[in-house]
């Protein structure tokens, strides 16, 4: 297509600014020219419109997207362009334990809200095709994390039960991946995965030891368990919340609660051998008293080189380099404007080949309100935004 042809598509789509067909057209026709971040701007103006109607022009102009917390405890799947966010569909899957995205095919995959099944939706299609978890034996399997790796899809259950399933050949049903006997009890769980090239590391949850289990994904069908790392204890009761890979570090988000109130931690292990280097750690609230009405809750976390990106709730978005070798008693940062009365981040997604920062906040209805960060559960609405990475490296002196 012509120059001229590419600007007289963008021209008939200012001219009718609330008809999403012809930004459809114009993003096409970008794309087609090769100009991508105009391509984006357009695809993401028509999904403001309608954006079941936009997601196919959306993902061929190669927008960067996300699976983000969406209202009432559900997920959305969020897409981006240099200066606009725009949800292109509501998924129906919990955001938490948080669903996948394929890095390399247009496919999501998540949980029901039993945490029974797990449904794997063509990002065009009209519903995901859902799949029970297979008979866990005396105790009902419950789903913890979700990811996928080629033509792979995992689950992570409780009972340490690592799940395999063929995307290529859906009806195959699941297959089990062998993990240590003696690490195997049904009060833990593999509660997050992150794939570092050819090796998967699975995170275990709660109750001492636990464990990073890693596993060669050359064949990502048949992962071979190659050996196991044991994780350092912070508190009773720590549980994962998730993880994250880093430049030369693995970030792992955990919290945990007893007679002395609850801390939530932010733990950084090398890369290479997954030894803790150091840890940041936050009170979330005292037992008793007024100050549980004070709880702060960190939600989740990202990794941008060696910066650590924490959804930080009430706080905003709370800032590490893992790089600077800490001293004394190491804290977060937080970046300015990024904290708001009655709102709380919940997720910060670093986008890939900009230089910026996703954010998902979630607004709260008056009950909820009333009660402390730490139990404030499915905000009614969550809104997104971006942030430039120049303010978090400002945040960071």
């Amino acid at each position: 297509m012509s120059d001229e042809r590419v600007e007289q598509r963008i021209r008939e789509a200012e001219a009718n600014p609330r008809e999403p067909g012809g930004w459809i057209a114009a993003s096409s026709a970008l794309a087609r020219a090769g100009r991508w971040d105009e391509a984006q701007e357009a695809g993401l103006r028509a999904a403001e419109v309608d954006p079941q109607a936009a997601t196919g022009c959306v993902l061929e102009s190669r927008a960067p997207l996300a699976v983000l917390p969406g209202d009432e405890g559900l997920s959305a799947l969020v897409a981006a362009s240099p200066t606009r966010v725009a949800a292109l569909r509501e998924l129906p899957f919990l955001a938490q334990p948080p669903p996948a995205l394929h890095p390399e095919r247009r496919v999501v995959a998540g949980f029901d809200g039993e945490r029974a099944g797990v449904g794997v939706l063509e990002l065009e299609g009209e519903g995901p095709r859902w799949f029970e978890l297979p008979p866990g034996g005396e105790r009902e399997l419950k789903g913890h994390a979700v990811g996928f790796c080629g033509r792979a899809l995992y689950v992570g259950t409780n009972g340490e039960r690592l799940l395999v399933r063929d995307l290529d050949d859906l009806d195959a049903g699941w297959s089990d991946v062998q993990l240590p006997g003696e690490e195997f009890r049904w009060g833990k769980a593999i509660d997050a995965f992150v794939l570092d090239g050819q090796r998967l590391i699975a995170v275990d949850d709660m109750i001492l030891p636990k464990y990073c289990f890693v596993l060669d994904v050359s064949d990502p069908l048949r992962p071979a368990f190659q050996r196991v790392s044991t994780l350092g204890a912070h508190y009773t009761y720590e549980h994962v919340n998730g993880a994250a890979l880093g430049e030369s570090h693995l970030a792992v988000l955990s919290a945990g609660g007893g007679m002395g109130g609850a801390y939530t931690f932010l733990a950084f292990y090398r890369r290479d051998d997954l030894e803790e280097a150091f840890h940041v750690s936050q009170r979330v609230f005292e037992p008793g008293g007024e100050a549980r009405a004070r709880a702060r809750a960190w939600h989740a976390v990202d990794m941008l080189g060696s910066l650590a990106l924490v959804a930080a709730g009430v706080d905003g978005l709370g800032v590490f380099d893992a790089s600077r070798p800490p001293a004394g008693d190491p804290q977060l940062s937080y970046v300015p404007g990024t904290a708001e009365d009655d709102v709380e981040l919940l997720r910060a997604v670093a986008l890939p080949g900009r230089e910026q920062v996703l954010l998902a906040q979630g607004h709260f209805d008056d009950a909820q309100l009333a009660q402390s960060s730490w139990e404030r559960q499915h905000p009614a609405i969550v809104s997104y935004r971006l942030l430039g990475l120049e303010a978090v490296r400002a945040a960071l002196g």
